[in-house]
């Protein structure tokens, strides 16, 4: 039976999927999660298990993704997310702005509260003291009609937003691009978010492939061979940077508190996967791929990932070893029995 041999305060996690190529591969997941405090960083004494599948506010086809899946395959770089609320400078405001720096990544949003087409202009926005960064909130939507013979119009990067309808009392969004502010109607916003893309929407639909007659004969399950590894990430692209974090990044954030700043430095958490193959030992590469924000909770998690391709060897594969230099703070060794995946992106239900 496999083993985990666990060094670390932080949850583990192993999946068998076939990688891109079609082969069977382990994949291996690490989540630290860690307090705020000021600006220092300290461990949680809660470190909860990865979430397995995503979870939706309500009806996946009408509401966004309130906790994406963490058991996956790997991205091709890191993920940053968002969960929370925009928070009022002073307690009452009508509009304000938030900053997003995370090491490269900047990005500045618009909130704006809550405001409706009045027929043909934009109303004015009531005061607000707090906002959910949820897409519901953001450009986006989808125009409902009695015809069903013809695709009803929508935003495909956001098809649960407000704003596309510009009937008079229809909703317009909370949040916005600065550079793309909807000033009358006929014109279009842009898409804005924090929190995690549904696999539905643009862009990551446009990377899922090509299931078509010729795919089920000669590559299903498998993933198609145009398919493209982005479509794990699920961070609007703004947030997702060039290049994998590595630890040590700045993270600034301001109108997301009620004191308008959150401010602190990433770990280094040094974290190194080990496996025993065949009697003999060797290192999983492994990168930081997720990091998810709780503003609200003075709180952050970090996921890190890997694989081993194992083939049609997966009972060579002994034990797999977890250490951090900076946080070897327990030792817990179990035998798991890793599901397996043949279908990682849920084509085939």
């Amino acid at each position: 039976m496999l083993q985990i041999k666990n060094h670390t305060p932080f949850q583990p996690q192993l999946a068998v999927f076939a990688n891109p190529a079609g082969v069977e591969s382990v994949y291996v997941a690490v989540k630290a999660v860690f307090n705020v405090v000021g600006h220092a960083v300290r461990l949680a004494d809660e470190q909860p298990e990865l979430v397995v599948g995503d979870q939706y506010d309500g009806d996946p086809t009408q509401t966004s993704i309130k906790a994406a899946g963490e058991v996956t395959l790997c991205k091709p770089s890191t993920d940053v997310l968002i969960h929370g609320h925009a928070y009022a400078p002073g307690g009452r405001a009508r509009e304000s702005r938030i900053a997003i720096q995370v090491g490269s990544i900047e990005q500045s949003i618009d909130v704006i509260g809550d405001r409706v087409w009045d027929r043909r202009r934009v109303g004015p926005p009531q005061d607000f003291d707090r906002i959910p960064l949820v897409y519901e909130r953001c450009y986006g939507g989808v125009l409902r009609r009695q015809d069903r013979d013809k695709p009803w119009p929508s935003v495909p990067s956001n098809p649960v937003g407000v704003g596309l309808s510009e009937e008079p009392g229809s909703a317009m969004p909370n949040f916005e691009n600065p550079n793309h502010r909807l000033r009358r109607p006929g014109t279009s916003g842009k898409t804005v978010g924090f929190g995690p893309i549904s696999p539905s929407w643009q862009p990551r639909l446009g990377y899922c492939g090509t299931y078509d007659e010729a795919y089920l004969k000669s590559r299903a399950p498998y993933l198609p061979t145009d398919f493209d590894e982005r479509f794990f990430q699920c961070a609007v692209p703004e947030l997702i940077p060039e290049t994998y974090a590595v630890g040590g990044e700045s993270v600034r954030l301001a109108g997301v508190t009620p004191n308008q700043s959150w401010a602190f430095d990433l770990p280094r958490i040094d974290l190194e996967t080990i496996s025993l193959f065949r009697g003999e030992e060797s290192p999983i590469s492994i990168n930081l791929d997720t990091l998810t924000l709780y503003p609200d909770q003075q709180q952050f998690s970090m996921i890190y990932r890997g694989l081993m391709v194992v083939d049609k060897h997966l009972t060579d594969l002994a034990r797999v070893d977890i250490v951090s230099r900076q946080f070897g703070l327990r030792q817990s060794v179990h035998s798991v029995a890793p599901d397996k995946h043949r279908d990682p992106i849920g084509v085939h239900g």
